[in-house]
C-alpha cells in the first residue's frame, strides 16, 4: 500500500497547492493529506506507540493509494488489477485474523509490562537502576531507554542509583528494572531477586 500511496500523496498535495482544480477535488485532496496528518500526529502524543493507534489512517491510506495506483498507470487499469487487488483483500483480512507468532523475548517483554502494571499503581514511573554516572535528575535515564520504557510500559522511567535503591529497600519491596550486564554483580549486595529476564533487562524486586 505504501508504494501506491507516495504517489498518490504527491498526486492530492498538487491538487491541493494548484489553483487550477475544482474546489470540491481541492477539499477531498486536503480531507485525505489531512486525515493521514492528523492520526500520526495524535499517535505521537500518546506515551506508549503501538501500531494499533496508527488504523484510523487506513481507510485514507488505501484510497491515496488507490489515487496513486491510477496515476501510475495513466489511468488504463489493466483488465487483472481489480481481480488482484479483490484477491488481496480477502488474504489480508484472513491473516488478520490468525494468531501472531512472537519470539521468547518479545513473550518475556509482555510477561514484565503485565507485572509491572500489576505491582505499580496506573501513572506512577517505572524505577529503572543508573549504573553509570551522568547528568543528575531524570536526565540520568539514557534517550534509548526512556523510549523502551514508554514503548513497551507507557510509563516514564524514574532513575535510582544504587544508593538511593539500597535507601528505598529498607522502607519497603521496591520493583524495578535493572540491565542484565549489571544485575550479576549486584543481585547479592542489593539483595534483587529476579522476577523475569529478558536480553537486556531484568525486572527485579529489592527489599
Amino acid at each position: 500500500m505504501i508504494l501506491f500511496a507516495v504517489p498518490g500523496a504527491r498526486a492530492l498535495f498538487r491538487e491541493l497547492r494548484s489553483p487550477d482544480v475544482q474546489r470540491r477535488e481541492r477539499s477531498t485532496a486536503g480531507l485525505l493529506i489531512g486525515w493521514i496528518a492528523l492520526t500520526f500526529v495524535a499517535a505521537s502524543l500518546k506515551p506508549a506507540q503501538y501500531q494499533r493507534y496508527l488504523m484510523p489512517a487506513l481507510p485514507a491510506l488505501a484510497i491515496v493509494a488507490a489515487v496513486g495506483v491510477s496515476r501510475l498507470f495513466r489511468r488504463r487499469i489493466p483488465a487483472w488489477l481489480p481481480g488482484a487487488v479483490a484477491i488481496a483483500t480477502v488474504v489480508a483480512a484472513f491473516s488478520s485474523c490468525l494468531p501472531i507468532a512472537s519470539d521468547e523475548n518479545t513473550q518475556r517483554m509482555l510477561a514484565m509490562q503485565d507485572l509491572v502494571n500489576h505491582r505499580l499503581a496506573r501513572e506512577s514511573p517505572l524505577p529503572v537502576l543508573v549504573t553509570d554516572a551522568g547528568p543528575p535528575g531524570d536526565d540520568a535515564v539514557p534517550p534509548r531507554v526512556r523510549g523502551s520504557c514508554r514503548f513497551f510500559f507507557g510509563r516514564e522511567p524514574r532513575p535510582l542509583t544504587i544508593d538511593e535503591l539500597a535507601a528505598a529497600s529498607r522502607q519497603g519491596r521496591v520493583t524495578l528494572l535493572v540491565p542484565r550486564r549489571a544485575f550479576r554483580g549486584l543481585d547479592d549486595r542489593l539483595r534483587l531477586t529476579p522476577l523475569i529476564e529478558t536480553d537486556v533487562w531484568v525486572l527485579a524486586e529489592s527489599g
